[in-house]
């Protein structure tokens, strides 16, 4: 019964970590002395550098030393990343800030959805691994959605107080990761395997391209939220209603999450790519066109509501159809977390200076990108599909692997 309670306890995990202040942690930095928008994308870039780095690894450190451990520590990055942002006050704290922001993000990467698979393993509940995991994201986006229309206001104390509140945040979200309990799994007489070998065994399925693909969305997703704000505020948007805006967006996230499992088989993921290749390019070009804040908030709402959707959704799919060896659910998902920083941290790194200069120019540079690159790993994926059965050559190599360890 104890295991049954790690479904909620997620729950409030995916809940804790969002960044509720990030509507006004851009828009705080630049009331230091000297900050601009060139030094946003550099904390932010170093920050997506980390999470790079540590993708990966991380996922494949959680493979070994256990999801819940790597859960914990997660949560305790995250505090010491408030921590920074809020006590540091200079250039230095919030490039450290963002370093341990992207550390939390990527300890939890593919752990979180790993640990949730485990448990409803030992619970016998595995085939319903899609419903229950798009829900938990649909109501963690429902109550999102009240905490993010509300906190922005907090700014009329001060612009700390959003930092202070996400700061209670992570500890009671550190504190119910330390409260989850271990599934228990039948032990696997196979001995592990490297993360070179890892790599070897996705190599031949059409995880890949379908993992660019998706991270590449991720990716400019989350680097347009470190200009996307600033630019509002150029239209006259005040700083209040961003948590309006994203507050609505949440609240949306909350019907995409909670519906799109209904869709898995009725939905053809070559329609789905269809879609997106055209969806998120075009939603950048509105962003750029438009000089109505109206128009860019009902895009960012939209955009953001469905992004996150589908991100739930995805991670499902991968599972279910690509990754045979589930001891290493954590280490493959997180390659498309790490994917998704590629395009992070050299969009911000990049871009800043396009940025600097006009968010017009640099919205429409960022677009016409995302295009190109979507469109490239649609072909590539479309043109493989006919050549990979999912699984089939990751589960001759495994049994391979399995013979000759034996």
């Amino acid at each position: 019964m104890e295991l049954q309670h790690n479904i909620w306890k997620l729950f409030i995990l995916q809940l804790t970590q969002r960044r509720y202040y990030l509507p006004i942690l851009s828009l705080y930095f630049l009331t230091l002395p000297n900050a601009n928008a060139v030094q946003i994308g550099f904390w932010s870039g170093m920050g997506y550098l980390a999470e790079f780095l540590f993708e990966i690894p991380s996922g494949y450190i959680s493979d070994k030393i256990g999801h819940k451990k790597m859960l914990v520590l997660a949560k305790l990055f995250m505090i010491l990343a408030v921590v920074s942002f809020l006590y540091g006050a200079s250039l230095l704290f919030f490039v450290l800030g963002a370093i341990f922001t992207s550390l939390s993000f990527a300890a939890q990467s593919g752990t979180r959805a790993a640990f949730l698979h485990e448990t409803l393993v030992s619970l016998k509940k595995e085939d319903e691994f899609m419903s229950i995991s798009t829900k938990i994201t649909a109501y963690a986006s429902l109550v999102s959605a009240v905490l993010i229309t509300l906190i922005p206001y907090t700014t009329k104390l001060s612009l700390e107080t959003p930092l202070l509140i996400g700061l209670g945040f992570d500890s009671i979200g550190f504190l119910f990761a330390l409260s989850l309990v271990n599934p228990t799994l039948p032990e696997k007489s196979v001995k592990h395997i490297s993360l070179l070998q890892v790599f070897k065994e996705v190599k031949g399925t059409l995880f890949l391209p379908l993992a660019t693909f998706t991270g590449a969305i991720t990716g400019f997703s989350i680097a347009k939220t470190n200009f996307i704000f600033p630019y509002l505020e150029t239209l006259g948007f005040p700083i209040v209603a961003l948590g309006v805006v994203l507050g609505l967006s949440a609240f949306l996230q909350f019907f995409m999450g909670k519906n799109l499992g209904r869709f898995e088989k009725s939905l053809p993921i070559k329609k789905i790519l269809l879609f997106d290749t055209v969806f998120f390019p075009l939603s950048f070009f509105i962003i750029a066109f438009s000089n109505s804040f109206y128009v860019v908030a009902f895009v960012l709402i939209l955009v953001g509501a469905y992004e996150m959707g589908r991100r739930t959704f995805v991670d499902g799919y991968l599972l279910k159809h690509y990754i045979a060896d589930k001891r290493y659910k954590a280490t493959i998902l997180s390659i498309k977390g790490q994917i998704s920083m590629v395009f992070n941290f050299s969009l911000v790194f990049s871009i800043g200076f396009f940025m600097n200069t006009s968010y017009k120019l640099g919205f429409y540079i960022m677009g016409g990108v995302l295009f190109f690159i979507l469109w490239c790993s649609a072909e590539v994926f479309n043109s493989l599909a006919g050549y990979y059965t999912p699984r089939t050559p990751y589960s001759k190599r495994t049994k391979k692997l399995e013979e000759r360890q034996k």
